[in-house]
C-alpha cells in the first residue's frame, strides 16, 4: 500500500527549501506499507523480506526516509542511518520510537540495468 499511489516526478508547485528543518521541507510525505503474511496451514519459523530503496539518484537525496514501524515480533536492519540529517517530524510521528541498526551481512545481488553505476544508492 502505497500513499499517493503515484509520485510524478519533479513535483508540481512544490519548491526546494534552502534551509530544510522538518519534514515537510524536504518534500511531500510518500508513505509505504509492506506486509508479509502467512495464510498458509503451516507454521514457519524464520522470513527474509528484502526491500531496495531508491534512496539517491546522480548524487541526490531521491526519497529519505524519516522513520519507520514495525508493528510485531520482528526486527528491521538497515545499511544506513534512518534521517541523519535529524529532520523534525510531525507531531504523530514524532511519538513513535525509531531504532536503525546498520546490516553488517547484507547480501547483494548482480542484475542487469541501464542506469550509469554510481547514479543510484539504494537502502
Amino acid at each position: 500500500v502505497s500513499t499517493p499511489n503515484e509520485i510524478f516526478l519533479p513535483i508540481a508547485n512544490w519548491e526546494v527549501k534552502e534551509n530544510p528543518v522538518t519534514e515537510e521541507d524536504i518534500g511531500p510525505l510518500v508513505q509505504h506499507v509492506f506486509e508479509l503474511r502467512n495464510n498458509g496451514p503451516s507454521t514457519f519459523s524464520k522470513a527474509i523480506m528484502i526491500l531496495n530503496w531508491p534512496f539517491r539518484y546522480n548524487n541526490n537525496t531521491l526519497l529519505y526516509i524519516v522513520t519507520y514501524d514495525i508493528d510485531g515480533p520482528m526486527e528491521c536492519t538497515n545499511n544506513l542511518e534512518i534521517n541523519p540529517l535529524q529532520f523534525k517530524l510531525t507531531d504523530s510521528q514524532a511519538d513513535e520510537k525509531n531504532e536503525t541498526r546498520v546490516n553488517e551481512n547484507r547480501q547483494r545481488d548482480r542484475r542487469d540495468v541501464t542506469v550509469a553505476e554510481g547514479d543510484i544508492q539504494a537502502v
